[in-house]
């Protein structure tokens, strides 16, 4: 509801949609002013400013607003929050799962391949699906398969010549 008061204290307009609002009582407010008042059980937010009307009178503009719905409001919001912040969380965490996956499986794969290079005392290559251009792929396929290639390589020549040495007596 909105209301102008003059300074004598008569309401010289009153709008409103509620009628139960119009019988609120009201008194001329000389400043600005805001609070809430308790009016039939009801909780209402109450504003007053002054403000110059067109006949250059003083009147005080006062607005009061019913504070129930907006309670209501308030509780339906924080209910909404509460289920966005833990909806958020879970997707959060699956999100967060499947970049780890994304990330750790080439990592994995290279370590096991390394272990096997080791192991076996085989240079062995690491099988890369895909044609990606992450820095893990161009790792395994540039960097550990081409290493490996030039190992096996100089490992090969090192056994070689050490076959056509001639025995030493």
């Amino acid at each position: 509801m909105i209301r102008v008061v003059t300074e004598t204290g008569e309401s010289k307009l009153t709008v409103t949609k509620e009628s139960t609002f119009s019988s609120l009582p009201f008194t001329y407010e000389s400043g600005q002013t805001a609070e809430i008042k308790e009016y039939n059980k009801h909780m209402i937010a109450f504003a007053a400013i002054p403000v110059i009307w067109t006949n250059g009178e003083i009147m005080s503009l006062q607005v009061y607003e019913e504070i129930e719905n907006t309670e209501e409001n308030l509780a339906l919001l924080k209910m909404i929050l509460i289920a966005t912040g833990v909806l958020f969380i879970v997707l959060s965490y699956f999100a967060g799962h499947v970049l780890t996956k994304q990330i750790v499986r080439p990592i994995s794969r290279m370590t096991n391949t390394m272990k096997a290079s080791m192991k076996e005392k085989a240079f062995k290559r690491i099988e890369l699906t895909g044609d990606s251009k992450d820095e893990l792929y161009q790792m395994g396929t540039k960097t550990f398969n081409e290493m490996s290639e030039i190992l096996e390589k100089h490992y090969e020549k090192k056994n070689s010549n050490f076959c056509m040495m001639p025995p030493m007596n």
